[in-house]
């Protein structure tokens, strides 16, 4: 999706209709530094564990605005303050 975009460094899907992200959807965007991908469906589960991994491998930043929807014990909660222990199915 994201392929010849080598050079983007601010990416923002927020307000799009999606609940999880696919692990390979970053993978072009070489020079990404923050990401907001804020949405009223976003499940902060085990499917979105590799988001962490990515987020301090690459040393991307994460919107404090990307908040989880679901569970619901997660709620309003920014993804970014998450520990891969809450992710979970």
């Amino acid at each position: 999706m994201f392929q010849n975009l080598t050079n983007l460094t601010r990416l923002n899907l927020s307000g799009n209709i999606f609940s999880t992200l696919h692990p390979e959807l970053f993978a072009a965007l070489l020079s990404l530094k923050v990401v907001d991908f804020n949405t009223e469906f976003l499940i902060c589960d085990c499917n979105m564990r590799w988001v962490l991994t990515w987020q301090q491998r690459r040393l991307v930043r994460i919107s404090k605005d990307t908040l989880c929807a679901y569970p619901r014990a997660l709620r309003r909660q920014p993804f970014r303050d998450l520990k891969e222990s809450q992710l979970v199915c």
